[in-house]
């Protein structure tokens, strides 16, 4: 599925998510384990700051219609590199404006499933 044709993001930011058990020992010892057998992705996020009203409606359209569906390919905005992702959590795409500034700051979250 494609992601809309609109400007690169001005960031993007995520991380990896990999708890783990800490121990300490009688003897003075610690120890320290992953929770489980391998890290998850934790969601991103892809930020925009004056997004314009058109860019914004293409991108609300999307994540209300081909965006729920499944999985897109979207690309790192500084490598270009393809990920492919799925929408995040229950408000994945928040925007607001700014008195004063041209267009929407808008941030979408995503997971990257591989």
């Amino acid at each position: 599925m494609a992601f809309p044709n609109i400007r690169r993001a001005n960031s993007l930011t995520g991380g990896v998510y990999d708890p783990r058990l800490e121990e300490d020992y009688a003897g003075g010892q610690d120890g320290s384990r992953p929770m489980f057998t391998a890290p998850a992705n934790t969601p991103m996020q892809a930020s925009w700051e004056g997004l314009p009203q058109e860019h914004l409606d293409l991108l609300e359209a999307w994540v209300r219609g081909e965006g729920r569906a499944g999985t897109f390919e979207y690309a790192h905005p500084n490598t270009g590199q393809i990920l492919t992702c799925r929408l995040s959590g229950d408000q994945p795409l928040k925007w607001s404006t700014a008195k004063g500034k041209p267009g929407y700051s808008a941030t979408l979250t995503m997971k990257r499933v591989s």
